[in-house]
């Protein structure tokens, strides 16, 4: 792109005002968007901005651009793989409905509009080198999210890159007021249209940025990527001066940009349909009234009522108003209106209309009944009014025997939830239930405390075996970086005490080491991981998948994101592009910082160094189960080894090490811990249903994956992943059993520092021992920080993959 082109008077040079480098916007604001709205206009559910990184445009790199355009277009295929995936239908459903009952109802009021403001631009690269410019992570955005799952799927789904190294602090979660401006030169736009989830629709906005400078040209007006002088001033970057408002598809968009691409995974992304552009008007307003307007705007007038519809829709009112008045369903006196074809969908369209309509009565079971015979999905999250018992009464008649899935909104629903909680653990046909609360809420403590209840009684808590579970308070507390889990050790006058459904969810714990690199051949010094996993409700076979999931990427899934996003089953590895079920993120892995500033003890001073925290590791139940995993080096290879084990006594951690140095070797002694080993033989023991030989297609390939990235050979007797040997496997607990103890301690002291937002477990403040001169120093024989003083380098636990490595599969990986 030319300006202008002038003669210099002085020089006789030739100079003109143009383009050194065309590159995309290198941030997206995501939306997902439904027409939930009155009238069925669109309206947000879940946005969030995703900051981009990579190497700074220049004379002769072109990876800035390949990397931006590459970037958001994987984005866009892991997100359409999430909304699409079968099992995750359920939850999605459920909260489309949840949405629209809020969006329509009368209570709502427009959110207050909010921007994401640009930001300055990376300055043009002269150098032949590239150069990457490292950004500071967002800041935190901790506010409730409205529909928490579809918030979860949008993180998960950008955040699970890890070809372009997207860190947690890259994406932060915006409010649904948040509209998208197309004059900032920083962010584009990427909008998923979930209206129909057989059909969901995508589309990406984003614009061209040209950095001009005035620089001295050829008599072709051309300049010398290569050999031309610098211009005087530094180029600009400018935005596109003709924005269109039309969406582009992912071909399109690399077209734009002359960027291509033929992965599978691309080519399916081009057979989505592309967002309408009505449906934008909702977060992309022209005027500075559309946001107020859209929520008035009803949708486009269809035929006029036939007589026969005038008909049938008085027949469906005066059923109602006959069962509302009777008590229950008189079904010989409608027995015409019944019988007609489109009886149902008319009777079902009016409780949706005014779903308050129901409440806590046997009348209310009878219409639902006969609203949603033959339904899968009995999605009843918009009837508020209802209560437990009158539900149960529903879902145990004749009409609704064969339902596969329950949601509902818990927040006003009457009554004790143990009648629907038998119920459901008899239902040889329910797979999946959901309870939500309201997008209003202002915190998570029903669903949580409907859990422990759950949990409280051995037959309702069998369901967990059975049943897919959904709760909201599992997928809102971690984007708050809150806990949810409630405390095993507190009982609440509210209901009974929390008893961890081990039976369910077998994983309680994962303590991984990890090595540093030493070049020298010295002993082996390796850095500690504590994981808690009891709050992300992984039955034994997803707990599988996502463990060979996660054994891709030790050193850099350091919350855990490979077991909240991974393929739903080991089946599922026959497809040749597995889709990406959603599980609830580790909450206390979440919430919990790597390192927290702490205080000397008594001192009253200000923060004055840091300590390295994990989760509380308080006690192995008996019959739970634990992973050790080892990630080491030979030979500049990464290797993993790891053994599954289980508590055959209940384990309480000491909390005091030095006083009892000969406890630690009691407590994994063969007659308190199992060492069974291999993940084939976890699944033998706890899920015997589950073909063990699915587990060799997903394991291979993950040790081609390791091979692709380290093309060096390992010694002929060592392998890529293997399991550890019993003793070793002992030999390590016992070290992180020794190592509770500092990570005990250390969450105490930070704390103390700032006891308002680090409130994770106040227990540990109550049992403080004020007297306590020395704060309790971590076995460095055993364990190193990574904020020891000797600890050096960028990667001190290595990379991923080879830093210079060039390897075909990469974009693979």
């Amino acid at each position: 792109m030319t300006s202008y082109i002038r003669l210099s008077p002085e020089s006789q040079n030739l100079y003109a005002h143009k383009s050194l480098a065309r590159i995309s916007q290198r941030s997206f604001l995501f939306y997902i968007i439904a027409n939930v709205g009155p009238g069925k206009t669109h309206k947000p559910l879940a946005i969030a901005f995703r900051q981009g990184q990579g190497a700074s445009p220049g004379r002769v790199s072109t990876k800035a651009l390949q990397d931006r355009v590459n970037h958001v277009i994987q984005d866009c295929v892991r997100l359409v793989n999430v909304l699409t995936e079968p099992t995750n239908r359920i939850a999605l459903e459920a909260e489309l409905c949840l949405a629209a009952s809020w969006y329509q109802g009368n209570d709502y009021r427009d959110p207050e509009r909010a921007e994401v403001q640009d930001s300055p631009q990376p300055a043009f690269n002269f150098s032949i080198y590239d150069k990457r410019q490292e950004r500071p992570e967002l800041s935190w955005a901790g506010r409730i999210r409205e529909f928490p799952f579809i918030s979860t799927c949008l993180r998960l789904s950008l955040n699970r890159d890890d070809t372009y190294n997207t860190r947690v602090g890259d994406v932060q979660e915006q409010h649904l007021g948040t509209v998208f401006r197309d004059d900032r030169l920083e962010y584009g736009m990427v909008v998923l249209d979930v209206s129909d989830l057989d059909r969901v629709r995508y589309g990406i906005v984003g614009f061209e940025i040209n950095y001009m400078a005035e620089v001295n040209v050829t008599q072709t007006g051309d300049w010398d990527c290569v050999e031309g002088r610098p211009p005087k001033q530094d180029p600009v970057p400018v935005l596109e001066e003709h924005r269109s408002r039309s969406p582009l598809s992912a071909a399109q968009y690399m077209k734009k940009f002359r960027c291509f691409d033929t992965k599978d995974d691309i080519k399916n992304l081009n057979k989505r349909p592309l967002v309408q552009l009505k449906s934008l008007d909702c977060i992309w307003p022209t005027t500075e009234g559309a946001l107020s307007q859209a929520r008035d705007t009803p949708a486009a007038s269809s035929d006029p009522p036939s007589k026969d519809k005038d008909i049938l829709d008085r027949a469906v009112e005066i059923l109602i108003q006959d069962t509302m008045g009777n008590g229950r369903a008189d079904k010989r006196k409608h027995i015409q209106s019944i019988s007609h074809a489109d009886f149902q969908g008319r009777l079902l369209g009016s409780l949706q209309e005014d779903p308050l309509q129901l409440g806590p009565s046997r009348a209310s079971a009878d219409l639902l009944r006969l609203a949603y015979a033959g339904h899968s999905h009995l999605n009843w999250v918009a009837y508020k009014n209802l209560s437990y018992k009158f539900v149960t009464i529903a879902l145990r008649s004749e009409e609704l025997k064969d339902a596969a899935a329950l949601s509902l909104c818990i927040d006003r629903i009457g009554g004790s939830p143990t009648v629907l909680l038998e119920a459901l653990s008899q239902s040889k046909t329910i797979q999946d239930v959901c309870f939500l609360q309201e997008p209003t809420r202002t915190n998570d403590d029903l669903a949580s405390q409907l859990f422990a209840q759950l949990c409280a009684s051995p037959s309702t808590s069998s369901m967990l075996q059975t049943s897919k579970i959904f709760l909201t308070c599992a997928y809102s507390t971690p984007l708050r970086k809150k806990f949810w889990l409630p405390d095993p050790r507190s009982t609440s006058h509210n209901g009974p005490s929390y008893t961890p459904p081990i039976h369910a969810f077998p994983v309680q714990h994962m303590f991984v080491r990890q090595q540093f690199v030493d070049l020298k051949d010295n002993a082996k010094k390796f850095w500690p991981c504590h994981f808690f996993l009891g709050d992300a409700l992984l039955r034994p076979e997803r707990f599988a998948v996502g463990f060979l999931e996660y054994c891709r990427s030790v050193l850099t899934d350091r919350y855990l994101f490979g077991f909240a996003s991974a393929p739903p089953d080991l089946r599922s590895y026959k497809k040749k592009s597995p889709g990406l079920a959603i599980s609830p993120i580790s909450a206390q892995n979440f919430a919990i910082p790597g390192q927290c500033s702490i205080t000397r003890t008594g001192s009253g001073e200000a923060p004055d160094h840091q300590r390295e925290c994990w989760p509380l590791v308080r006690v192995l139940e008996s019959g739970s189960w634990a992973v050790i995993v080892s990630h080491e080096w030979s030979t500049g290879v990464p290797y993993l080894r790891y053994a599954f084990i289980r508590a055959r006594q209940r384990i309480v951690v000491p909390d005091d090490i030095p006083a009892s140095p000969g406890r630690l070797e009691g407590l994994v002694r063969p007659e308190y811990v199992e060492v069974v080993g291999a993940v084939s033989e976890f699944l033998q023991e706890t899920a015997c249903e589950v073909d063990t030989a699915l587990l060799d297609r997903p394991m291979n390939e993950t040790v081609r994956i390791l091979k692709a990235r380290w093309p060096s050979e390992l010694a002929a007797d060592m392998s890529h992943i293997s399991v550890l040997d019993d003793g070793e496997a002992r030999s390590i607990l016992r070290d992180f059993l020794e190592d509770a103890a500092f990570v005990t301690e250390s969450l105490r002291l930070a704390m103390q520092v700032n006891p308002e937002e680090c409130n994770w477990y106040p227990e540990l403040l109550e049992t403080y021992d004020a007297q306590r001169k020395q704060h309790r120093a971590r076995n460095t024989a055993i364990f190193k920080s990574l904020l020891d003083p000797d600890i050096k380098g960028e990667h001190p636990l290595g990379t991923e993959r080879m830093v210079y490595a060039e390897d075909s599969d990469y974009d693979d990986l």
